[in-house]
This record gives structure tokens, C-alpha cells and sequence, in this order.
């Protein structure tokens, strides 16, 4: 299964020798979100998944995972754009569990991840743009027309009407109600392990389901419909939508240093 497909799974964990994770802010500089407790240690299980459930608190506990994922999740990237650190932080596993404490919320969750391989890793880095290939989301035709399944919704345009909104993302499947057009830059990015910039021009919100067959097919799950499209010709025919392949500067993530932790 490729990391695009792992499934999220809930599952409890024994947290062991909390660690205080909260960074100190100079005089005068807004403190830098981290959790307020952490625990790290190491996973020898041998299991090749990685399991991940929000904690009530609003922090993460995160099982069976690598340092690289980590860092991909902190920094919101795909895998080619981190570069550098040593061959174990792809391969060693740990256990992350970490309380967000009062006031912490879902969307914090990667800054306060930065702030964890910092201080539990010893993670330094720099930034470097790259040209690379990415994926342009685009209009399929010309003259603008969208797919049967690409309509424009009233849905989450005020403030009374948000509860309607809503998003699903499966192995085979991308369904919204009331979201951007942006919205979709994420999974398509994961499912086509590319970069994709939304360079439609569409404004507003949209309800939104596209199917496809997927190039693998997740272990344990119904098989889809063998006569679907591959993602690439159901963006355009159900969504009046294409992946253009275009050069562009992507931001890098390199590594300049990085320490295993010791057990605790």
C-alpha cells in the first residue's frame, strides 16, 4: 500500500515519562504553539502501519510512525520535497503522544509538530526552492463549462449555512459540500505524489464528487467499480477539470541536522 492509501486508524495509546513541550517565548514574541506535554518512544512491533487518532485535548497520538513522516506532516509536504537526514529516519518507528492542552485546536497540529521534532530530535533545517515538475489544476474546456459533477452550492457562503458544509477524501473517491475549489489541491497532491496548484480561476464554493479507479486498491476494502476512470479522465469528465504537468519553484525541506532520541 503506498503512503497515499494508509488507512487512518483509531487506536489508544499507553503513553510512558511525559515531557514538558511547551517552548518559552522571548519578552515581547508571541510564544510558538508546541504541545503542552509529549511522550516519544520507540516502537518495535515490527507492524508495517501507522495508526493516528486526535486526542479530545486537541492534541495527536500518533503509533508506529517514522521521523520522515513526521516531518512530512509538520511541514505539509510531499516526500520529494524533504531532502537530507541520515537512512533511520526513515526506518526507525515511534510512538507519539502528545496533549494539546487548553485552547489548542486541529489546524495547530503541524506548527506544534515542528516544535516537537525540535526539541525531541533536535531538528534544524533550511528551506531552498526547487524546480520540479507539479501538477496544474486546471479548465478542461475552453469555453469554461464544468462537469455534471462540479456544481456551484449555496452551501457555507454564510456563516448560518456552514453546518452544511462538509468533505470526504477515500482511496478512490473526493466528495465536498461547500467547499473551494482549493480544497482539492491536498488529496490530489497525496494521490498523485506531486504538488498541485489550483490555477482554475474558480471562485465560491462548489459541491463536488469525482470516482475513479485507483492504481492499487487498499487490502480489506470493497472493490470499486472496474469500469471507472482513471483519476485523470474522471477530473475531466466529471469535473470539466485537468492535471496539466508544468515546471515551478517547489519548496524544499533539507535537513541540516537531526538526532535520535533516547528512550524514555
Amino acid at each position: 500500500m503506498s503512503k497515499a492509501l494508509q488507512a487512518i486508524v483509531t487506536l489508544g495509546i499507553c503513553a510512558s515519562s511525559f515531557l514538558p513541550a511547551q517552548q518559552p517565548a522571548s519578552p515581547g514574541v508571541a510564544p510558538v504553539p508546541a504541545f503542552e506535554v509529549a511522550s516519544v518512544k520507540r516502537n518495535k512491533s515490527g507492524d508495517p502501519g501507522t495508526m493516528t487518532r486526535p486526542r479530545p485535548d486537541g492534541g495527536v497520538a500518533i503509533t508506529n510512525v517514522t521521523v520522515r513522516e513526521l516531518i512530512l506532516r509538520a511541514f505539509q509536504i510531499q516526500d520529494f520535497q524533504l531532502s537530507g537526514g541520515a537512512g533511520w529516519i526513515g526506518s526507525d518507528r515511534f510512538d507519539v503522544d502528545a496533549k494539546g492542552g487548553p485552547g489548542t485546536t486541529p489546524t495547530q497540529t503541524p506548527v506544534m509538530l515542528q516544535s516537537l521534532l525540535k526539541q525531541r530530535f533536535n531538528l534544524s533545517f533550511h528551506h531552498e526552492p526547487r524546480e520540479t515538475s507539479i501538477y496544474a489544476l486546471a479548465l478542461a474546456r475552453n469555453d469554461g463549462k464544468l462537469g455534471p459533477k462540479l456544481l456551484r452550492s449555496n452551501c457555507g457562503s454564510t456563516a448560518s449555512q456552514t453546518a452544511c458544509a462538509g468533505a470526504s477524501v477515500f482511496y478512490n473517491r473526493l466528495r465536498a459540500t461547500g467547499a473551494p475549489i482549493s480544497w482539492m489541491v491536498a488529496p490530489l497532491s497525496q494521490l498523485t505524489q506531486r504538488v498541485v496548484e489550483d490555477r482554475t480561476g474558480l471562485t465560491g464554493n462548489f459541491d463536488i464528487d469525482v470516482t475513479w479507479m485507483p492504481d492499487r486498491v487498499p487490502r480489506g476494502v470493497p472493490a470499486p467499480d472496474p469500469d471507472a476512470p482513471s483519476l485523470f479522465t474522471a477530473l475531466q469528465e466529471q469535473l470539466g477539470l485537468k492535471l496539466e504537468s508544468v515546471k515551478a519553484p517547489v519548496d524544499t525541506v533539507v535537513i541540516d541536522n537531526i538526532q535520535a532520541p533516547t528512550d524514555n
